[in-house]
């Protein structure tokens, strides 16, 4: 992203999602490794799978949008 989030997102949406997801997920991830334990709760499989879910989704969707970019001329 480099600071420039809106162009990042022209480039690739899906990758800048999962960029943001991964930046608010990691500082938590390592808290807990560093404490040895679940730092404030343990993540619930459900939620990992929604997550996981929503940023593929979106990435097949941008890349049809932009395989129908290419088509169109």
């Amino acid at each position: 992203m480099r600071g420039e989030p809106v162009e990042a997102l022209r480039s690739n949406v899906g990758a800048t999602v999962l960029v943001s997801v991964l930046s608010l997920l990691g500082p938590w991830l390592f808290v807990s490794a560093i404490f040895g334990r679940w730092f404030f709760k343990k993540p619930d499989e459900r939620w990992i799978l929604w997550i996981v879910l929503v940023v593929v989704m979106i990435m097949v969707v941008d890349w049809a949008f932009r395989l129908m970019a290419d088509w169109g001329g």
